[in-house]
C-alpha cells in the first residue's frame, strides 16, 4: 500500500476573486481559479508579472478580502467562511509581511510599540514584563542588536532594511505556522536583499515555518523557495520544484520570465534576446479565449486560441504546466 501523503498546512482550491470596475462596471477577474498546497516547513514561491493576481491571492489567503469562489483550508479545517473570532484565531497562526514596511507601521509608534501591539490584541504574555522580553527576543531573532538601540526608535529613524527586519519580527512574535511574504525585499537596496533573505531563511529553518513567498523576481525566488508556482492573468500556469521550474521550464511564459533575468557578463553588458514573448499582459477584464497566453506566445497555433483553456498536466515528477505544446517546445 502506498504511503499516505502528509496533510498540507494550507490548501487552496479553485480560489477566485472578481471585482466590478468603478468605471463601466466591467468584471475584473483578478484571481480566476487558483489551486495549490503549502506543506509544513515548505517555502512556496508565487511569481509573475505585476497585475497577474499574486498579491490578491496573498490577501485572500490572509482573509483580508473575501473570495468570490473556491475554498481555503488550514490544518485540514475549512476557513473560507468563518466567524470574526475564528478569523482572529487564524491570523494568530498565519501572519503577513507586507511589501512596504513603512506604510504597514504606525508612524507614531516606537519599535517596542509596533511589536507589542499584536501581543496586546491577541492577549499573549502574562504582563508588561513578559511582553517586553518577547519584544526583545523578536528583535534579537531578526538580528537587530543590541536591542536597546532600536526599541525607542520611530519607523522613520530606521533604514529600509531595518524596517523590514522590524516588520518580520512583528510577524514572528506570535509564533505563527505560516507567513505570507508579499515582495518582502522589493523596496530594499540590492546590497541588503541577500542579507534579509538569508536571515528570513535562517528563521524559517529554525522554526520550521511555512512561507507563501510572493515576488516578481525569479532570481530571489530561486534562491529562497522550495517550489515555484508561476501565475499569469489570474491563474497558475506552471508549478514544480524551484530547480525544475527555473532550469527546465515547460510553459512558454515561464521560459520568458527565466530568460529575462539579467546575468553578469565578463565582456560587458549582455543583451537579452529570444525572450519568446511579445506584447503586453492582457487586462483581467478581457481575458483572451483559449489559452490566455496565446496572444503573446510565439509558439501559439490556431488550437491555442480555439480549444478550451489548457489545465495543469504532468510534465515531470511533481512538475505541472498548462500548455498543450510543451513537448514540442
Amino acid at each position: 500500500m502506498a504511503a499516505e501523503l502528509p496533510q498540507p498546512l494550507l490548501s487552496v482550491s479553485n480560489l477566485a476573486r472578481h471585482f466590478r470596475a468603478r468605471l463601466g462596471g466591467a468584471l475584473v477577474r483578478a484571481v480566476d481559479g487558483v489551486s495549490f498546497d503549502v506543506q509544513r516547513g515548505e517555502v512556496l514561491g508565487l511569481i509573475g508579472e505585476s497585475g497577474c493576481g499574486k498579491t490578491t491571492t496573498g490577501r485572500l489567503v490572509m482573509k483580508l478580502i473575501p473570495p468570490t469562489a473556491g475554498r481555503i483550508r488550514f490544518e485540514g479545517r475549512d476557513i473560507t467562511e468563518c466567524t470574526r473570532s475564528e478569523a482572529a484565531a487564524y491570523r494568530r497562526r498565519a501572519q503577513m509581511i507586507f511589501q512596504d514596511p513603512y506604510a504597514s507601521m504606525n508612524p507614531r509608534f516606537r519599535v517596542r510599540d509596533v511589536l507589542r501591539e499584536p501581543l496586546s490584541i491577541h492577549r499573549v504574555g502574562a504582563g508588561r514584563k513578559e511582553r517586553e522580553e518577547m519584544v526583545r527576543g523578536a528583535l534579537a531573532e531578526v538580528k537587530l542588536l543590541p536591542t536597546e538601540d532600536y526599541l525607542d526608535r520611530f519607523p522613520h529613524m530606521l533604514s529600509g532594511g531595518q524596517r523590514q527586519r522590524v516588520a518580520t519580527a512583528r510577524s514572528l512574535i506570535l509564533s505563527p505556522l505560516l507567513l505570507v511574504a508579499d515582495e518582502p525585499v522589493s523596496m530594499i537596496d540590492l546590497s541588503t536583499r541577500a542579507e534579509i533573505l538569508s536571515m528570513m531563511r535562517e528563521v524559517q529553518r529554525a522554526r520550521g515555518l511555512s512561507f507563501l513567498y510572493i515576488t516578481h523576481d525569479v532570481s530571489t525566488a530561486r534562491f529562497f523557495t522550495d517550489r515555484l508556482a508561476v501565475m499569469y492573468v489570474g491563474r497558475i500556469v506552471e508549478i514544480g520544484s524551484a530547480e525544475d521550474v527555473v532550469e527546465r521550464p515547460a510553459h512558454p511564459y515561464t521560459r520568458a520570465l527565466v530568460k529575462a533575468v539579467c546575468e553578469p557578463s565578463p565582456g560587458g553588458v549582455r543583451t537579452i534576446r529570444d525572450l519568446a514573448i511579445r506584447g503586453e499582459i492582457p487586462s483581467p477584464t478581457a481575458i483572451p479565449s483559449g489559452c490566455r497566453f496565446h496572444p503573446r506566445c510565439i509558439f501559439a497555433t490556431a488550437d491555442c486560441r480555439m480549444l478550451p483553456e489548457p489545465v495543469l498536466s504532468d510534465v515531470g515528477p511533481g512538475h505541472q504546466a498548462a500548455c498543450r505544446r510543451w513537448k514540442e517546445i
